[in-house]
């Protein structure tokens, strides 16, 4: 990855399961991002995860996740993310849809970019 990306080199950089982070120090990570992960969690663990997400980040929280309400899949689930991170003190500072050319599944795909409110 050093020799892809050398601007990375030096830079403090954790990837870590979901069990892991849950155990996580409160506000360890300046950024905590996914991608396409958290449509997967079950409904029964997945106000847990936000609340560990919402824990664990300092100062950002950025995701790229499916967010269609007509999910046909029985291991999907459409979230709010809006709703679910602004409860838990967050503001949302920037939403993009994301359409390609290449995929449409990628079409359901929304960035969302939330921040820590003082």
């Amino acid at each position: 990855m050093a020799s892809v990306y050398p601007n990375l080199n030096g830079l403090n950089k954790h990837a870590v399961t979901i069990e892991g982070f849950l155990k996580a120090n409160t506000q360890q990570f300046d950024i905590v991002f996914t991608m396409a992960v958290l449509v997967h969690i079950h409904p029964e663990t997945i106000q847990m995860v936000m609340d560990g997400i919402s824990a664990i980040a300092k100062e950002y929280i950025v995701l790229i996740e499916f967010d269609a309400e007509n999910l046909d899949s029985s291991v999907c689930w459409y979230r709010d993310y809006q709703t679910e991170f602004t409860k838990r003190g967050w503001k949302l500072k920037d939403r993009l849809q994301i359409s390609t050319s290449i995929d449409k599944q990628l079409d359901c795909f929304t960035l969302f970019v939330f921040k820590r409110e003082s």
